[in-house]
């Protein structure tokens, strides 16, 4: 299914987009100037504080002195931001549904969610999206053009999350604008940095994160497949740690460093990894009959050309990492890490096209 297309209109002047990732977090100061330019003032990676339970009211004051330290070092405070969170607090489905708008969709997912998501989710939010239909920019427009079912996207956290999060935000003075998956954005920076190849390709996107790796299958704009793996770079380190009799930060380092006498340790668990993703591309390939021409790796794991390497090996498909950022004119700040770090940023740069086009 396809993802939003970003109007062409004035944008907000500032946001700020936060994405929470569990073991880092990533935060990015975005200025909107006119039509269509979008500038990087400042951003921020910073280890995420141990919640134990997850999102949850008892975390609020660790949370709002997290959000304090990361506006601190992006030297602004905003009335209004955003907060990206992970695949594991949230649910991410498509499902077929009759013809409505994006209203009434709402409210027969919240009031009917084991007819429609085969779960029975009470106390959520939910939102919409449904692939082609101009009310995904404007709700005033009907989406009632059809009577026969059609897939959409329904994207849900919990209220007791948005609760939390809100409260966070709300003892630091500031307000949330926007709550966003990860995933969702990952695909939306994605869309924005490289819109050919959106549009026209079909492509898996591949992202790293610290406990699960996610694949989506994009196929000339349309999401459709995407599948979490409980493998990732925790693995990775952990093992090295174990294998080497070293502390976890060590490993860590060495890691992103990749000597080659530590490669064979690895190899074994990429090749784990290479194997699952294998078999979620095998699968859509044999039903939609159309290949994968290329995999975009994404999160810190991607900094490390052995591991995309590796995985281009276990895939027997090009796979490269990929720049969120150029999206964005970066020239007027002094970010001396900025072409290291900007394979972590997908989910934060997604988040800020979202608020600035909100």
């Amino acid at each position: 299914m396809a993802l939003p297309t970003p109007r062409k209109k004035v944008f907000k002047d500032r946001v700020v987009a936060i994405d929470l990732g569990s073991k880092s977090t990533k935060a990015a100061l975005v200025k909107a100037q006119g039509v269509g330019k979008l500038i990087l003032e400042s951003y921020t990676i910073q280890d995420t504080p141990v919640l134990q339970g997850g999102i949850k009211p008892e975390n609020a004051p660790v949370l709002a002195s997290h959000l304090k330290n990361l506006l601190k070092e992006l030297g602004h405070k905003p009335k209004r931001m955003g907060i990206i969170i992970g695949i594991s607090e949230s649910i991410l489905r498509q499902v077929e549904m009759p013809a409505r708008d994006l209203s009434d969709l709402r409210q027969m997912i919240k009031f009917a969610s084991k007819k429609h998501l085969q779960q029975e989710l009470k106390d959520f939010t939910f939102d919409v999206f449904v692939p082609g239909d101009p009310a995904n920019a404007d709700e005033t427009e009907s989406t009632a053009r059809s009577q026969s079912p059609r897939k959409v996207l329904v994207g849900g956290v919990r209220d007791e999350l948005i609760d939390t999060l809100q409260t966070a935000c709300k003892s630091i003075g500031a307000g949330l604008d926007h709550v966003g998956i990860h995933l969702v954005e990952t695909i939306n920076a994605f869309e924005s940095a490289d819109p050919e190849v959106f549009a026209d390709e079909t492509v898996a996107l591949v992202d790293i994160g610290f406990k699960n790796t996610t694949i989506s299958i994009l196929k000339q704009g349309e999401m459709s497949l995407n599948r979490v793996l409980a493998l990732g770079a925790d693995k990775f380190t952990g093992g090295l740690a174990e294998a080497l009799n070293l502390g976890y930060q060590e490993a860590e380092a060495i890691k992103l460093g990749m000597p080659p006498e530590i490669q064979s340790m690895l190899e074994s668990q990429l090749s784990n990894l290479g194997q699952e993703l294998r078999v979620s591309i095998d699968f859509f390939e044999h039903q939609q009959d159309t290949p994968v021409t290329q995999v975009f790796i994404s999160g810190g794991s991607a900094k490390s050309d052995f591991i995309v390497n590796s995985l281009q090996t276990e895939l027997m498909i090009p796979c490269q990492k990929w720049n969120p950022l150029s999206v964005l004119d970066t020239s007027g700040g002094s970010f001396p890490q900025i072409d290291e770090d900007a394979v972590q940023l997908g989910g934060v740069i997604g988040g800020a096209v979202s608020l600035v086009n909100a």
